[in-house]
């Protein structure tokens, strides 16, 4: 039983990388005010494309572990 604990695991981090890529592109917006000429800081950048690759390695996880188990 302890598998299906790890698909939930890995769907809830990816949910909250995704949720948290939406405020930091939210955030980054509100601080160059709409303006697309100025791209924000650059440690922003960073810290949103990590959220994004760790929310596709959940999400890798999880699609790993339904396929070792047969579910599809």
């Amino acid at each position: 039983m302890r598998w299906w604990l790890e698909i939930i695991a890995a769907l809830i981090c990816a949910l909250a990388g995704l949720v948290l890529l939406y405020f930091g592109i939210a955030g980054l917006a509100s601080l160059t005010n709409g303006r697309s000429s100025d791209s924000g800081p650059w440690f922003i950048w960073v810290v949103e494309i990590a959220y994004l690759t760790g929310s596709i390695t959940a999400l890798r996880q999880a699609w790993r572990l339904v396929r070792e188990k047969d579910l599809f």
